[in-house]
């Protein structure tokens, strides 16, 4: 099967690299650098996975990270449809993916309408069996009523975040879902995507004369995202106040050396609030509490970090580029790039970091075939999965070669 697939999409790759050349030329030194080692990354990754005779269904950050992950699918199976993130979309990379794929664009509200969902995939899917590649947990409220629309198609889901996990595990699953969210592979991202929220928070409010210096910053949910953002607030000397619904993870704050408080408490001391919950850091009347002239950031989309609808009642008014004002008597709100993830302002990727966190998707892609016994509910991968993927990871970014795990290959 691996050399028969291998054959069927083998012209399609080679024009596939013929149009990246092409992107490629926009690029620096390093960019170019940066994706030939990516490419070799993916080939060496591949080598040791599983092919899938079936079709992904692909939610995709539409960024300089993706042609090299999308050929590394192909590789693998076939990719019937890219869903793009509308807030994570380079104009560049869209035109390029739009050229070798289907792009189905839909909003997260269409997936709270299965009929619909299961309509369109059934489009680009026809009777193959798929698998969902998730971020954010787009499919997780569907799911079973796809599988229930398309039977004997759905093999399952690979969910890339801690928010789209915790969606997963919130539903009964008819089918498995690998989750690489608490892997120890999405660590490495996730520490990096901590520094370039807060990166891109200041590079937006600097024009307006604020610098995170001596201000007090609370950051809601101390998961790893909000560690990483913690960490880094405290290394530009800000004072750091830590809320997390979790008393373990406050505890755990309190230990790293943040100040642990009751959420409300930390809405009337700081002036600037990073949310990194995944599930509505500030909802209702909790926006009423906020000290005036607060500065809100998000680290993911704001339909899951933040209850904008009760912001209706405010007035609005654009304040500067990509920071907005809410007034309502005497309080003001100033929200950063809409309540949306704020280092997308700056389509900020944690390359390499990012690349291994797709290796490991594809390992996911590697557990759903080669054990099909898998039972509904959610899997991880396993550990040697893992230091494979790292060594390679290292082999090929950093000319490090631990051989103790380099060389090995999964059998089909």
């Amino acid at each position: 099967m691996f050399s028969r697939n291998r054959v069927q999409i083998a012209s399609k790759v080679a024009r596939l690299k013929s149009e990246n050349g092409a992107i490629m030329t926009q690029c620096t030194d390093g960019d170019r650098r940066l994706e030939r080692s990516a490419r070799t990354f993916f080939h060496s990754v591949c080598d040791g996975i599983s092919e899938f005779d079936g079709a992904f269904v692909v939610i995709a950050h539409m960024l300089p990270s993706l042609p090299p992950y999308l050929e590394a699918l192909e590789r693998i199976g076939q990719v019937a449809c890219v869903i793009p993130k509308p807030k994570s979309v380079d104009p560049e990379i869209e035109r390029w993916t739009e050229g070798r794929v289907d792009v189905l664009r839909l909003g997260r509200d269409a997936f709270q309408e299965p009929i619909r969902i299961g309509g369109q995939l059934q489009r680009y899917i026809g009777d193959r069996r798929f698998i969902a590649m998730d971020i954010g947990g787009y499919f997780a409220s569907c799911i079973n009523d796809l599988c229930g629309l398309m039977t004997n198609q759905c093999v399952g889901a690979v969910e890339d975040t801690e928010n789209g996990h915790q969606r997963y595990e919130n539903e009964d699953l008819m089918v498995p879902c690998v989750s690489v969210a608490r892997s120890r592979l999405k660590r490495t991202e996730d520490r990096r995507v901590g520094e370039a929220i807060v990166f891109s928070a200041e590079a937006l409010l600097r024009p307006l004369g604020v610098t995170i210096p001596g201000r007090t910053a609370l950051v809601v949910g101390y998961g790893k995202i909000g560690q990483s953002i913690a960490r880094e607030l405290h290394a530009r000397r800000a004072r750091v106040l830590v809320a997390d619904r979790d008393p373990c993870q406050t505890v755990l704050a309190e230990a790293d050396g943040f100040t642990p408080v009751e959420k409300s408490r930390g809405f009337e001391e700081a002036s600037l609030v990073f949310c990194a919950t995944g599930n509505h850091a500030i909802a209702g009347t909790e926006w009423d509490h906020i000290a005036p002239d607060t500065y809100v950031i998000s680290a993911t989309s704001a339909d899951d970090e933040l209850d904008l609808s009760y912001l209706a009642e405010y007035e609005q008014a654009r304040w500067a580029t990509s920071v907005t004002a809410y007034v309502r008597k005497k309080q003001r709100i100033f929200l950063v790039a809409d309540g949306n993830a704020v280092n997308f302002v700056h389509n900020a990727e944690v390359r390499p970091s990012v690349y291994i966190v797709q290796a490991a998707l594809l390992a996911g892609v590697d557990r759903l075939v080669t054990e099909p016994g898998l039972t509904p509910g959610i899997w991880s991968l396993d550990d040697d999965m893992e230091q494979r993927l790292a060594a390679l990871y290292l082999a090929s970014f950093r000319g490090i070669r631990p051989m103790r795990y380099l060389g090995r290959r999964r059998s089909a």
